[in-house]
C-alpha cells in the first residue's frame, strides 16, 4: 500500500538549543500502524521534546532546500551556474516539470504534523502532570501552532492551494482515509490568521539566552508572521472576484463585509502588528543597554527610531553589522531563526545549493548571483535605476564576494559561507573583502533566518505604501525604508561630511534627507521597498514570494516580471497568475485522487 506522503508520521531528530533537552523518546522510530500515543505523553519533559521535534524538523534538509529553490533560485537574484542539471535549467527557464521532486510538500506536512501532535496533546500532559503551569500549556500551544502557520504560509506563498489539515495523523489507515481536497490559498489564510489571533499574546515575551529567544517562538514572532500573512492576504484580496477567488465575510478572521474593504482592513492590521513588534524591540535594547534608545543626540531623527545595530566607529573595517546578524547569530535584530550548531546539526543546504568553502576557497555549486546587483558597485552610492547595490552598500559583501584583482565572472552567495568579515575599505565595496573566517562544509552553523527586524520595517513600509499614505504616514514609510539604506552605507551622507577611509571623494546620497519622502510619491515609495527588499534579503529565499505578492496585487504578471527584468521568453510563459505557482507534484496526485493540478502546469497527462 502506498503510504500518503502528506500526512505519514516519520521520525526525525531533536534541536538542541543551549541546555534543552534531547528528544530520542518521542522519535523512536515505530511502525506507523502501531504508534501508541500514550507511550510517550506522560510529562513536561515529554512535551519539550515533542515541541524540539517541531523545530528539528524546520532544519531538515529537504523542506530548507525547497524554500531556497522556490524563494530564492527562482528568482532573478540567481543565475545557473551548473547547466549540467536538467532539471534547474527547466526551473530557470520557467518550464516547470510536475514530475520533478522539487515540488514535493512532503516535509512541510512532517512538520505541520508534528505541530498537530503538540497542540493536541498538551491538555492531556497537563491532566498527568501537575507541574505543567497554564502559562506553560499556552506557550507550547503557541510555539506549535506558530510553527504549524509558517510551514502552510510557506506551502500558500509557493502553491496556494494546499490541503489544510490541521488534526494529527498516527497511522497509515488514518492517513489514507484523510485525503482532503485542495483548500484555496486565501481561505488557509483565514485559517490561520483567526488561529494565530486567538492566541498572539499567550505566548512568552523571551525565554532566556539569546540562541533561545531567537530560535523558539517569541510573541514576537507571532505578531510578525501575523504581519506577513496578513500584507499576503490584503495582496491577494485585491481584485479577488476578477482572480476568482472567494471571499467568506463569514470567517473569524474577517471583519468587513467586501474584499476591498478587507484588504485595507488587512493592511492597517500589518502596520498595528509591526509597530507593536518594533516597540518591543526598542523596549528589550533599552532594558539590555540601561538607556533610552534614541536619546544619541548624534542620531538623525530616523535613527532614534529603529533600534538597527550601526558600525559604531567610522574609521573601522569591520563590519560590525553583518558580524552580529550573520556571524555571531542570534542578534538583537533577530525575531526567528532556525538554529544550527555545526556539530549535532549542519546547514549543508547552503552548501550544496549556493556556496561551498574547498581547500581553494570558497567556490560556487548551483546558483550564484545575478550581475545586475553589482553593476553600480564601482560607481556611485545610488544603483542605476535603483537596481543593486552601490558604492558604499555594505550587503554587496554581506551577499556575494567580489574580486577586485581578477575580472569577475561571477559572484558567489556568501552570507551563510562566512562568520565574520573585515573589509578592504568602507568606501568603495568594489574593493572587496580583506579577511574572513569562512564556515567549513562540514560544520556549516549559519542560521536559516526566517524574520529579523528589517523584515518588520519593510512590511509596514510596504504596507504603508498601498494603503496610499500620505503627510506623515508617507514620511514614515520612506523613513522606513530609508533606515536600512543608511544603516548599509556607513559613508555615504547627505552633505559628504563623513570622512572617508581610501583618500577618496566622499559620497552623497539625498536618500539621507530626512524630507526625502516630499521628492517623492507612493508609487515611487512601493518601487523602493521592493529595491530595498533585494538587496536587504539576498541570499535569504524570499525575492520570489515577494514577486509573487507584487503580481498579486496587480492580478497580473507583468509588472513583477519587469521588476525582475525577465526574458522575453519567460514572460511568455509565465503570462498568467497560475504560472507563478508551483505545480502539484505528481506523487501526491497519484496517492490523493481529490488533489488537481494547477492549470498553468497540466499537460493533459494522465498520471493516475
Amino acid at each position: 500500500m502506498k503510504t500518503n506522503k502528506i500526512l505519514t508520521l516519520v521520525a526525525g531528530g531533536c534541536l538542541l538549543l543551549g541546555g534543552l533537552s534531547s528528544c530520542e523518546d518521542f522519535l523512536t522510530l515505530y511502525p506507523t500502524n502501531s504508534i501508541t500515543e500514550e507511550e510517550f505523553w506522560e510529562d513536561k519533559g515529554d512535551l519539550e521534546n515533542a515541541m524540539m521535534a517541531c523545530y528539528k524538523q524546520m532544519t531538515n534538509g529537504d523542506l530548507v532546500s525547497k524554500v531556497l529553490l522556490w524563494g530564492e533560485a527562482r528568482s532573478d537574484n540567481a543565475v545557473l551556474k551548473n547547466m549540467s542539471n536538467a532539471s534547474f535549467v527547466n526551473y530557470k527557464d520557467a518550464i516547470l516539470e510536475y514530475t520533478e521532486g522539487m515540488f514535493s510538500w512532503a516535509p512541510f506536512y512532517t512538520a505541520i504534523n508534528y505541530c498537530n501532535k503538540v497542540i493536541e496533546y498538551t491538555p492531556l500532559v497537563a491532566e498527568r502532570d501537575l507541574s505543567l503551569s497554564e502559562g506553560e500549556q499556552m506557550q507550547y500551544i503557541t510555539e506549535a501552532k506558530t510553527l504549524r502557520a509558517l510551514n502552510y504560509f510557506y506551502l500558500v506563498r509557493a502553491f496556494r492551494d494546499v490541503p489544510l489539515v490541521m488534526q494529527s495523523i498516527s497511522t497509515d489507515a488514518e492517513a489514507m482515509n484523510s485525503q482532503l481536497p485542495q483548500t484555496p490559498g486565501l481561505n488557509v489564510l483565514d485559517s490561520l490568521i483567526a488561529d494565530l489571533d486567538t492566541i498572539k499574546d499567550l505566548g512568552v515575551r523571551r525565554h532566556g539566552t539569546a540562541a533561545e529567544n531567537c530560535g523558539r517562538v517569541t510573541r514576537n514572532a507571532t505578531y510578525t508572521l501575523l504581519a506577513d500573512m496578513y500584507l499576503w492576504r490584503a495582496c491577494m484580496l485585491k481584485d479577488a472576484e476578477a482572480k476568482g477567488y472567494t471571499f467568506n465575510p463569514s470567517s473569524r478572521s474577517n471583519t468587513e463585509a467586501t474584499a476591498a474593504a478587507q484588504s485595507t482592513a488587512d493592511l492597517n492590521k500589518a502596520i498595528e502588528y509591526c509597530d507593536v513588534v518594533i516597540q518591543a524591540m526598542r523596549d528589550e535594547y533599552n532594558e539590555e543597554h540601561n538607556n533610552n534608545f534614541g536619546s544619541n543626540q548624534n542620531q538623525t531623527e530616523q535613527e532614534s527610531r529603529y533600534p538597527l545595530i550601526r558600525i559604531s566607529n567610522n574609521y573601522t573595517r569591520t563590519d560590525e553589522i553583518f558580524n552580529a546578524i550573520f556571524g555571531s547569530k542570534n542578534s538583537s535584530e533577530g525575531i526567528l531563526e532556525i538554529q544550527y550548531d555545526g556539530t549535532n546539526n549542519v546547514n549543508g543546504t547552503w552548501c550544496s545549493y549556493l556556496t561551498s568553502n574547498t581547500t581553494t576557497g570558497l567556490v560556487g555549486q548551483y546558483f550564484t548571483i545575478n550581475s545586475k546587483m553589482y553593476g553600480s558597485v564601482s560607481s556611485s552610492a545610488d544603483p542605476t535605476g535603483g537596481v543593486g547595490f552601490g558604492k558604499g552598500d555594505l550587503r554587496a559583501l554581506w551577499s556575494g564576494e567580489i574580486t577586485p584583482t581578477t575580472s569577475q565572472i561571477e559572484y558567489l552567495y556568501t552570507k551563510g559561507s562566512r562568520s565574520n568579515i573585515t573589509l578592504n575599505t568602507m568606501s568603495d565595496v568594489s574593493q572587496g573583502v580583506a579577511t574572513s573566517t569562512d564556515r567549513p562544509n562540514a560544520s556549516n552553523a549559519a542560521n536559516w533566518i526566517i524574520y529579523r527586524l528589517s523584515d518588520v520595517m519593510l512590511i509596514k513600509a510596504e504596507a504603508l505604501a498601498r494603503l496610499g499614505a500620505t503627510g506623515d504616514d508617507l514620511r514614515e514609510g520612506y523613513w522606513l525604508v530609508n533606515a536600512l539604506y543608511q544603516r548599509a552605507n556607513p559613508k555615504v551622507s547627505l552633505n559628504g561630511d563623513i570622512p572617508a577611509d581610501d583618500g577618496k571623494e566622499n559620497m552623497t546620497s539625498t536618500r539621507f534627507d530626512d524630507n526625502y519622502y516630499n521628492l517623492n510619491g507612493r508609487i515611487d515609495l512601493l518601487t523602493l521597498v521592493y529595491q530595498e527588499r533585494q538587496r536587504e534579503f539576498l541570499g535569504e529565499y524570499k525575492r520570489w514570494f515577494d514577486l509573487v505578492r507584487y503580481a498579486e496585487a496587480e492580478n497580473d504578471t507583468e509588472g513583477a516580471l519587469n521588476l525582475m527584468g525577465a526574458s522575453r521568453a519567460i514572460q511568455t510563459r509565465l503570462r498568467s497568475l497560475n504560472s507563478f505557482y508551483n505545480p502539484v507534484f505528481e506523487d501526491e496526485m497519484k496517492v490523493n485522487p481529490n488533489l488537481v493540478q494547477n492549470p498553468a502546469w497540466n499537460t493533459g497527462v494522465n498520471i493516475n
